[in-house]
């Protein structure tokens, strides 16, 4: 058969390589990666010759499928997960951080109204102050979910088109930053989306570089700003007991379901100065030493956007907390 009569069956078929001038990386399912190509194509714009060149340089992790399949690991406690992150070493990693890059944090803080040791807080638990962005590269670990991952593939696919737009965008190279086996990255730990969505350009240097303190600390702000925090109020707040009456009214969801006014109205103590009007979820957490109650408000339910659990925004409100008292 001649090249001529082999080009017609190959139209014919439909058939067409996958990648143009290179094998399929091991691991990757080939259809998989054809149908990430056009679809990736098509809806950010970037040249395919890149697209392709980009995703040769990605390396499947088994790892990362067998760690996101891994079955939950057992709850911790208020108690005991608060206890992971609001130790000495944590807080004194913080206030280093803060008088080492102090104009920036503060500059921050004003430009979003955002006090500067819940931003730092965040830093603090997501990657211990940008000491640790994670093991994986965003890319493989990206690519490991949207192309061989069938439980969430549609989901993260959508973030590794998100991940190369925005690499690309950015002029950053998309081979060479880390973050978690689920495509976090930076120093605030931003999915793709997020990184799409929220992040800013800090520094001025014309790209938003979640790597980068200026630029992190910024878009970390800046997520709060845009979910509504308010500057100056508290987060949370501890109560001495709580009456049997009230006890009903305790939360079962991240939104706050009760009001300051109705606590008071049956006897809840310990929300002094606060707005009769202001909403807040009634948390009873299981403590170090028993049971705890404690008055999530407005800040507190921004904290659930970012990460969507009342253990983390309390941790984050605790280590802010002592961030702020141990601060000259």
């Amino acid at each position: 058969m001649n090249r001529w009569r082999c080009a017609l069956l190959v139209l014919t078929m439909g058939w067409a390589p996958v990648m143009a001038s290179e094998a399929v990386p091991a691991g990757f399912p080939p259809q998989a990666l054809a149908t990430f190509l056009e679809t990736a194509e098509e809806e950010t714009g970037l040249p395919r010759p890149w697209l392709e060149a980009t995703l040769q340089e990605a390396a499947f992790q088994p790892d990362i499928i067998a760690a996101i399949s891994r079955p939950a690991e057992r709850t911790l406690t208020w108690g005991q997960y608060r206890a992971l992150f609001l130790k000495p070493d944590r807080i004194e990693a913080g206030l280093a951080f803060y008088a080492a890059h102090r104009e920036t944090v503060d500059a921050v803080a004003d430009a979003y109204g955002v006090s500067w040791p819940y931003v730092l807080a965040i830093l603090g638990i997501e990657t211990r102050y940008g000491k640790f962005f994670g093991r994986w590269r965003v890319l493989d670990a990206l690519a490991t979910l949207g192309l061989a991952y069938p439980p969430r593939q549609a989901f993260f696919a959508g973030q590794l088109r998100v991940f190369l737009q925005q690499m690309h965008a950015e002029g950053l190279d998309p081979t060479d930053r880390y973050g978690s086996y689920a495509g976090a990255m930076g120093y605030g730990q931003f999915i793709p989306s997020s990184y799409r969505d929220f992040a800013v350009d800090f520094d001025g240097d014309g790209r938003r570089d979640l790597w980068a303190v200026a630029d992190a600390l910024g878009s970390v702000a800046n997520y709060l700003a845009v979910h509504r925090w308010t500057p100056g109020a508290e987060a949370a707040r501890p109560l001495p007991s709580v009456p049997v009456a009230a006890k009903a009214l305790r939360a079962t969801g991240l939104d706050p379901s009760t009001t300051v006014g109705a606590l008071r109205a049956l006897g809840v103590e310990g929300l002094a100065g606060l707005e009769a009007s202001t909403p807040v979820a009634l948390l009873e957490m299981e403590g170090e030493g028993g049971p705890e109650w404690i008055a999530g408000l407005p800040n507190l339910y921004v904290i659930t956007r970012y990460n969507r659990s009342y253990l983390y925004a309390l941790a984050v409100n605790d280590l802010a907390q002592a961030l702020a008292q141990g601060a000259p």
